[in-house]
Order: structure tokens, then C-alpha cells, then sequence
């Protein structure tokens, strides 16, 4: 039997999201059939199937040194949407949608990130 990986506080705010607007008809990452990957979510609203990846951010995890610096934060970001966009490259026949969730002190911030390029 697999286990179960424990969801992150960003996939905790996501699942809380939908609840609160009645979307309730949604499966966390399931196998479905003819597909090799498992994407984050699987919703059907208004009929049609749709796949999320619940992307998270932490501040805790950059790295600050003292003195002046600058920090880049766009690379991470490209990152998490490449990654995503690639285990989406199966799912051409679905609405592909990801979330991308930054956390700072136990509170989450949800930005949606359309990638017109996770559709190709």
C-alpha cells in the first residue's frame, strides 16, 4: 500500500479554498487512467475536468546573508511553473491550472500563475 505523503500548508489553504466555494467535487492527486503522472488535483466544475499543481513558497527557505545584497526572485518562481508545466504535458486533453502559494509566518497568500505555455 503507498503512503500517503503529507500535504503542505499551501495544498491545506488550497483544499480550505475550494471548500469555501462549494467546489467539493475534487480528488488529491489521483491516478487516472492512461496517464503516468499524478497531478496535483483533480476538479470538475461545470463538467469539464481540470488539473491543478499546488505550488508553495516558503520565506524561510531564502537564504539572507548580511550586509547589502540582492535577491532574484523570479527564477524560483519560473522554476516551480516550469516544473509544472512539465507534468502537465500529458494532460493536453484537460484544463491545466496551477496555484502558486507563498507562506510567511504560518500565513498563506495565493497568487494563480496562468502559463499560456503549460497548454502546449
Amino acid at each position: 500500500m503507498p503512503v500517503k505523503k503529507q500535504k503542505n500548508e499551501s495544498e491545506v489553504l488550497f483544499e480550505e479554498y475550494l471548500r469555501s466555494q462549494g467546489i467539493n467535487d475534487w480528488e488529491y492527486e489521483p491516478q487516472i487512467a492512461g496517464k503516468k503522472k499524478r497531478p496535483g488535483y483533480l476538479l470538475h466544475f461545470g463538467g469539464i475536468p481540470h488539473v491543478f499543481e499546488v505550488r508553495e513558497f516558503r520565506e524561510d527557505t531564502i537564504q539572507v546573508q548580511e550586509g547589502p545584497m540582492a535577491y532574484e526572485s523570479y527564477p524560483p518562481i519560473r522554476q516551480k511553473i516550469d516544473n509544472a508545466r512539465e507534468k502537465f504535458r500529458e494532460f493536453k486533453d484537460f484544463c491545466c491550472e496551477k496555484a502558486l502559494t507563498t507562506t510567511e509566518l504560518g500565513h498563506g497568500q495565493e497568487e494563480a500563475a496562468d502559463d499560456p505555455r503549460a497548454k502546449n
